[in-house]
């Protein structure tokens, strides 16, 4: 009985040292992201929670880093876009695939059409510039 509790006592030794150096990796990326953030100034990052229209490109659990009020946006571009198709305030990080007139029209990478209806150019509030895949994973 005591050779089978110190066997349990050193795999739980074991398991809780592996959760303690996954946790020391996540915090590694976690302060290299704020490291790039902060040096970018403009640039923001965030946690990708939701909802799987843009994988595999993008996908849940994946850090976006993203800048606010870009300068200049164009067809292939990934954005962020307050799109009233989705409801007043609501948000889609989708990609431009074409232009209507002065608006843009966007789709998820993963979706079989276009979002309802195209948005302005004031309604883009971010651009991805880049993603850390698996980073909350």
């Amino acid at each position: 009985l005591e050779s089978r509790r110190t066997s349990i006592i050193q795999q739980v030794s074991v398991v809780s040292q592996q959760v303690s150096d996954a946790n020391a990796v996540l915090q590694q990326k976690i302060q290299a992201a704020n490291n790039i953030t902060s040096a970018l100034g403009t640039v923001g990052a965030f946690r990708v929670t939701c909802c799987g229209s843009m994988d595999p490109t993008i996908t849940s659990n994946d850090m976006a880093f993203i800048l606010k009020n870009p300068p200049t946006v164009g067809i292939g571009d990934v954005v962020i876009a307050v799109s009233p198709c989705f409801g007043e305030g609501v948000s889609v990080m989708h990609r431009i695939v074409r232009m209507e007139g002065d608006e843009y029209v966007l789709r998820g990478d993963n979706n079989g059409g276009d979002d309802p209806c195209p948005v302005p150019r004031s309604a883009i509030t971010w651009k991805v510039l880049a993603v850390a895949k698996g980073v909350y994973s």
